[in-house]
């Protein structure tokens, strides 16, 4: 979880934009975290304060409004209705990354886990693929 976070902010100066090097500075003073830490430190909480997960990613997700979501994953965090909205992002990625904190080996993985992913991303091939690298 802690890399997840550090790449998301190492590399936030560069998202959107292709880099060809290797060599860059880790910590640019432009750099800072995005919508994937947010969503990141929201399913921690949920995983260690026991609380449901769309109310950690509604909670902590509106804490922080321009943190660079998706038109459509912002229109959903401030939207009172919950259903998924089939995001066809890579986020899915990033939301599991902190159930390292329960487990380290996917037979392990508590059903929980797929809930979160389910309950507000993408719905299509990509998101099992993601989850499965977990």
């Amino acid at each position: 979880m802690i890399g997840a976070i550090a790449g998301d902010i190492i590399g936030s100066v560069y998202e959107r934009r292709r880099i060809k090097t290797k060599d860059f500075p880790l910590f640019d003073v432009r750099c800072s975290f995005t919508d994937d830490t947010v969503l990141t430190v929201s399913v921690a909480d949920a995983i260690l304060s026991g609380a449901p997960y769309l109310d950690s990613v509604r909670r902590i997700g509106r804490r922080h409004p321009g943190a660079g979501y998706g038109g459509s994953f912002i229109r959903w965090l401030f939207a009172e209705d919950t259903r998924p909205y089939n995001s066809w992002g890579n986020g899915s990625a990033m939301r599991v990354s902190p159930d390292g904190i329960r487990a380290k080996v996917k037979d392990l993985l508590t059903p929980d886990l797929w809930e979160v992913t389910d309950a507000f991303c993408a719905k299509y091939i990509e998101k099992s693929r993601t989850d499965g690298c977990i």
